[in-house]
């Protein structure tokens, strides 16, 4: 069973100013502190991709002008226990030139690094009675890379996205600790905004095979490790879209819908904003007329310096085409952020599905329909 995301939640809300201190001097490391789960990891969030122009986020993510990928060869180091890794190696005058590479995304057990293991209920290492870390057999993978952005980049707000990381891990950014995340299936990311510079960067993770998350994180399944989901940078304007939730409630006859989004507006400038505005599209995509796309709006919107704001918004749809696993029928809703002057500042792009799911009776129903 994967780690229970109530887990995740005490973790975070344990990262006091103490244990913020306690990433540069541990008493015992991350990996072996259970009440730790993430350091300076931003908040969970509906994974989307901020684009320019309506026209950038029909083309899709290739076309977001602030996008980066970091898939591709890294500099990779194994070490099959902690004592023996490369401590320094995040400091960018290491000299790691003579390193192996390895391809992120990945496994290092498929690339010829330790060996994979396949197990269900037992432990895939020496459990300990203390309840804490692994010591035995728990390797370490050192990862680097140099990356370079554009110069608009610096002006925004630059996130580094970890799809997936098996299973715990700490990234450098020029030489700097950024943060800590472990929960393997669930994505990390940080903000690396003020310690990008021009010209090369460079990006450093250790990776660690059995942190004190492992004796939760369980399934019937191949124990394997490393950066095995992308990695991307993304930024976004100061004032953006932070987060969303879109939902929709079919009436008694599972024929006409409600439409209901909850748009969340973050401000991370150093002044207040006023007069924002945001328009929501809902365009079904089996019409190629978006001129026919059903539109809400919300304006005169403020949010102070470093403040939150959800925006709930509600929309009537009259016969919407409703999504099952025999007709997927899906829609494109566009979220559009605009400042006072109507100028779109920022698009987010998600799938929808119009749908309701119950059990009734001892039976699962989509559409009021017996699966």
């Amino acid at each position: 069973m994967r780690r229970l995301q109530l887990l995740r939640a005490i973790g975070i809300a344990l990262l006091t100013a103490a244990s913020l201190a306690a990433l540069s001097t541990p008493s015992r490391e991350e990996w072996d502190r259970p009440e730790v789960v993430a350091v300076n990891t931003l908040p969970p969030h509906a994974t989307s991709m901020p684009f320019e122009t309506l026209e950038q986020a029909q083309a899709g993510r290739q076309a977001a002008p602030f996008y980066l990928s970091l898939n591709g060869p890294w500099k990779f180091h194994y070490s099959p226990r902690p004592a023996d890794r490369p401590e320094q190696f995040y400091q960018v005058q290491y000299d790691v030139s003579a390193w192996d590479e390895i391809e992120v995304p990945s496994s290092w057990q498929m690339k010829g690094y330790d060996r994979p293991i396949y197990t269900n209920m037992r432990y895939p290492f020496p459990a300990q009675a203390s309840g804490q870390a692994p010591r035995l057999d728990h390797p370490v993978g050192s990862y680097r890379r140099t990356f370079e952005v554009g110069p608009g980049w610096r002006e925004k707000r630059v996130i580094l996205h970890f799809a997936g990381v098996d299973s715990a891990y700490y990234v450098w950014v020029n030489g700097k600790k950024i943060g800590y995340h472990e929960d393997s299936r669930s994505p990390g990311e940080f903000d690396v905004s003020r310690e990008l510079i021009e010209g090369p960067n460079e990006l450093a993770v250790e990776v660690y095979r059995w942190p004190d998350g492992s004796y939760l994180e369980d399934q019937d399944m191949w124990r394997m490790s490393g950066i095995f989901r992308e990695v991307y940078l993304y930024a976004t304007p100061k004032l953006h879209i932070q987060d969303f939730f879109l939902k929709s409630e079919l009436d008694a006859r599972y024929e006409d819908a409600v439409f209901r989004p909850t748009i969340t507006l973050r401000n991370d400038a150093d002044q207040a904003v006023t007069g924002a505005q945001v328009q929501v599209l809902l365009k079904y995509r089996g019409d190629p007329d978006f001129s026919q796309a059903i539109e809400l709006n919300a304006s005169a919107l403020s949010l102070p310096a470093g403040g939150e704001r959800a925006i709930d918004l509600s929309l009537p749809v009259s016969r919407p085409f409703k999504w099952t696993a025999e007709t997927p029928h899906l829609y494109d809703v566009y979220m559009l952020l605009k400042d006072q002057s109507g100028q779109v500042i920022e698009v987010l792009h998600h799938n929808f599905g119009f749908r309701s799911i119950q059990i009734e009776g001892g039976q699962l129903k989509v559409n009021g329909q017996v699966v």
